[in-house]
């Protein structure tokens, strides 16, 4: 049996559900935890496998749901998936505003309902890039869903299976969709 054991050292003032930075990183050390307990854990990064090519299978694939928040959303292939995919499942993904800058296939899916701004007070971004697929697969790490990601940058994705993580990462999607309307309202 192999043990890890990682060490978390925060600066923070301890309210954990304020601080959506402290939030984000708590989940993603459940998510490597995690990892050590799920089935068949995958690690694609850039040198071994095409990200892309993967998150849109999954999309391709999904019978149920498929839930995210992703900082940039820019790239047509995986907005073209999820857009019809929202004919079959439930989608549903939380962008930064930096995504929303006259895209015009974004705002169709806005108009869809599919996605959603995240518009920040003052300088503070929702950075975060993950998807859950149906209520057991989660799919997280640095891709963000760009072109640039894909053809570019060096990125690594996690993909666990895993129904007790993947509700984490559902009730963290909650908690981002009611900051999104808390906002609209202010």
């Amino acid at each position: 049996m192999v043990q890890v054991r990682m060490v978390v050292k925060l600066n923070c003032d301890g309210n954990f559900k304020k601080d959506r930075n402290v939030k984000a990183l708590f989940i993603f050390c459940i998510a490597l935890q995690a990892s050590l307990y799920t089935s068949a854990p995958q690690l694609l990064h850039t040198g071994k496998s095409c990200i892309k090519k993967e998150l849109i299978r999954l999309i391709q694939n999904e019978k149920m749901s498929i839930f995210g928040a992703m900082f940039l959303l820019k790239d047509r292939d995986i907005m073209n998936h999820l857009y019809h995919a929202s004919s079959r499942v439930d989608v549903k993904v939380i962008v930064d505003k930096a995504s929303a800058c006259k895209n015009p296939l974004l705002q169709k899916l806005q108009k869809a309902r599919i996605v959603e701004v995240f518009d920040s007070d003052g300088p503070a971004i929702m950075h975060n890039k993950f998807f859950v697929f149906g209520e057991k697969i989660v799919f997280t790490g640095s891709f963000n869903g760009t072109r640039a990601a894909s053809l570019h940058h060096y990125e690594n994705v996690l993909i666990l299976e895993n129904e007790q993580l993947a509700q984490e990462y559902l009730d963290y999607m909650y908690y981002l969709e009611q900051e999104c309307k808390r906002k609209k309202r202010l």
